[in-house]
């Protein structure tokens, strides 16, 4: 059979039924490679592609097994039974490693993964701080660091048309708090207040530059994630935190050059540093704190939580949910809810989590992470956990943390 007519052809789901293996990644490296190379009309081309096999057969097995306790939570009607999608990429190199588009192939071939757009909701919070982190406060001479001080009280923001109150989940203000309680709380307020501050067009700047393609509407509640992006796409933005701020564009294919018999068309572009390495590892070691004492701490469950950053999603009504988690070496990202968009009932933390996290146990069990290590332009100092203001052997503090600083930025 011919190359070209290989790649047209769907993938079979009669009497191959049996033999169908990861047929929503297959979709996706169909796609890429007839993008990507030009195709002979006749004879056999063989691609390698990024594929782990063993860790595709644990996200396909996580998020049924997901689904299932979710679907027997929640009960309804088959027909409006929860879906999801699971991606695993590979940071330095952007091989996409695993990649599960739905529940089932053969009764919906949609992937939901690359396709299905949704708003991230919070898990789009780290995007605003890392821009505050690497551009800076445009009315503040004083950089802003994770020890800084934002006021959870009430905000009105002036909108065309409207006023604009932003709430938190929980319905309460708190008063002044560091930004790493901001994140790892996932408060709202102080999250726009920040992302007023530092120009909602930068975040979209800074967003675009981490892969997101999908449109970002440039007003105040993009900070809490209500421009729909795909899975892929934020996992991917993920993927460059882990990477100390380098992108490496995700790929199906196990290496950039043409396989035999093919001429290369659209080259994959070279990893990129588009964000520093110290901004990118000060939203990493605040995302650490998340999997340890905030919105991912029931990741202890599976033993993560000490060796993983990461960040919940969840929108308004729980319509939608999420979990994207890393180590350097592997970012997985997970999203569950409905496909007509009615309520899901659950949050990141509830429904996606658990799927995340059998997921990156697995690929976990295949060899020890990389441990979290700071840049060289980061110095890490032992603050008061609530005032950010530094620990001393001399005056009474509250309990500490070991904070990620710009060398520099550090408190006296």
């Amino acid at each position: 059979a011919s190359a070209r007519a290989s790649l047209a052809r769907p993938v079979s789901v009669g009497t191959e039924r049996k033999r169908l293996r990861a047929p929503y990644f297959v979709d996706l490296a169909r796609e890429e490679i007839g993008r990507r190379f030009a195709l002979p009309t006749t004879g056999e081309v063989r691609v390698a592609t990024s594929l782990d096999p063993e860790l595709q057969r644990a996200a396909e097995r996580s998020l049924q097994d997901g689904l299932a306790r979710i679907q027997r939570r929640a009960g309804g009607a088959p027909s409006s039974s929860p879906e999801g999608a699971v991606v695993a990429i590979e940071p330095a190199s952007g091989r996409i490693r695993a990649l599960v588009g739905g529940r089932r192939y053969l009764n919906s071939p949609f992937n939901r993964a690359t396709r299905a757009a949704r708003q991230p909701g919070s898990l789009f919070k780290p995007l605003v701080y890392l821009t505050a982190f690497e551009l800076g406060l445009q009315d503040q001479s004083s950089p802003i660091t994770p020890a800084t001080m934002i006021s959870d009280g009430p905000l009105t923001v002036q909108t065309p048309g409207r006023n604009w109150s932003p709430r938190n989940v929980d319905r309460r203000f708190v008063g002044d708090v560091t930004v790493r309680r901001a994140l790892e709380e996932s408060r709202n307020v102080p999250t726009v207040r920040v992302a007023l501050d530092v120009g909602l067009d930068r975040i979209v700047e800074v967003a675009q530059r981490l892969g997101i393609q999908s449109p970002l509407t440039p007003i105040p509640s993009l900070a809490l994630g209500t421009s729909e992006v795909t899975l892929l796409e934020i996992t991917g933005a993920y993927a460059t935190l882990a990477n100390r701020g380098v992108r490496a564009v995700p790929t199906t294919l196990a290496a950039p050059a043409p396989p035999a018999g093919t001429q290369l068309q659209a080259p994959i572009a070279p990893p990129v540093q588009v964000v520093s390495a110290e901004s990118a590892f000060l939203v990493t070691h605040l995302l650490r704190g998340v999997m340890q004492s905030g919105t991912g701490r029931a990741s202890a469950r599976w033993g993560l939580s000490e060796v993983t950053a990461g960040k919940s999603g969840s929108t308004d009504d729980l319509r939608d949910a999420w979990f994207v988690g890393y180590t350097p070496d592997l970012v997985v990202g997970v999203w569950v809810g409905r496909d007509d968009g009615s309520s899901l009932g659950l949050s990141g933390a509830e429904a996606a989590l658990p799927i995340w996290a059998a997921t990156m146990a697995a690929a976990l069990r295949q060899g020890p992470p990389t441990p979290f290590a700071p840049p060289a332009g980061v110095v890490l100092v032992s603050v008061d956990r609530n005032t950010g203001k530094p620990a001393s052997l001399w005056c009474d503090h509250g309990p500490t943390v070991e904070e990620a600083f710009r060398a520099g930025t550090q408190p006296p």
